[in-house]
């Protein structure tokens, strides 16, 4: 008669044993997530994709907008684009699907809500960029939509995908240009597509980062896709899926920003 009682005891003693761990834990996260280490008046701009329009933008934005202000910070997401959309030696390309442009004088985020479909927008080039915000660091998210081409195409576009991401990097670094570091979030894991094409993209970024000595952050390595729960489409993040990938790029970013405070 007694033994269920105190079983019951046990249980709701063990449960508050772990629900103090997961706290301390959060309260770790949390202490990372708000304390950003970059001291001095760097500018970032960050150039993204869909997955910057959607949830995860929105966490990386605030971030950095609470963390840094707004005259240090410039935020481009454009739905569909990939490196070469950014450059201005390639045709301008118009995104149908999204676009988030933060910056002192704008404030855009236009995305599929409530039946409304996104306006078309241009999406800018680096060119621009570099010459409107005179940046320091910049962080990059591209690569996802080249799993489509990488998918349609086979492994005969990995040549041509090399150069394109080349040219990025050369664009984002001329010599003499503001860019002192570059952080490059690869893409999170996808269930729609299949291990290669997503190592290929992986590959890809990672080859030029080191090339360019571009700092890079494994999305792959702290994601992973549950269709229902992560996102319905398998690609794209909902904000439940997006949070806690955003906290560790967060983490991650924190270490780069330290870097370049003790290089500068």
């Amino acid at each position: 008669m007694n033994r269920r009682p105190r079983s019951i005891k046990h249980l709701s003693l063990a449960l508050a044993s772990l629900l103090a761990t997961l706290c301390g834990s959060c309260a770790t996260l949390d202490r990372s997530y708000s304390s950003p280490v970059l001291g001095r008046s760097a500018k970032v701009l960050v150039i993204g994709d869909s997955l910057t329009c959607g949830p995860f933008g929105d966490h990386l934005e605030s971030w950095l907008l609470q963390n840094l202000g707004t005259s240090r910070v410039a935020v481009y997401g454009s739905c569909g684009s990939s490196p070469e959309s950014w450059l201005a030696a390639e045709k301008d390309f118009i995104s149908p699907c999204g676009y988030r442009e933060t910056t002192t004088q704008t404030h855009i985020t236009d995305k599929h809500e409530r039946g409304r479909r996104p306006a078309p927008a241009r999406t800018p080039k680096i060119e621009e960029l570099l010459a409107k915000h005179r940046p320091q660091i910049v962080i990059v998210q591209l690569g996802t939509n080249h799993f489509d081409s990488l998918l349609r195409d086979g492994k005969d576009e990995i040549p041509k995908l090399a150069r394109i991401y080349e040219n990025f990097a050369s664009a984002l670094t001329p010599r003499g240009g503001p860019v002192r570091m570059v952080v490059w979030i690869t893409p999170p894991d996808s269930s729609k597509f299949p291990k290669w094409v997503m190592d290929a993209v992986d590959n890809l970024i990672t080859s030029t980062n080191r090339r360019h000595s571009f700092g890079t952050i494994y999305s792959r390595a702290i994601t992973h896709y549950k269709p229902g729960v992560t996102g319905s489409d398998g690609v794209h993040y909902n904000d439940a899926g997006a949070a806690p990938w955003a906290a560790q790029v967060i983490r991650r970013l924190n270490a780069s920003f330290a870097k370049y405070q003790v290089k500068n």
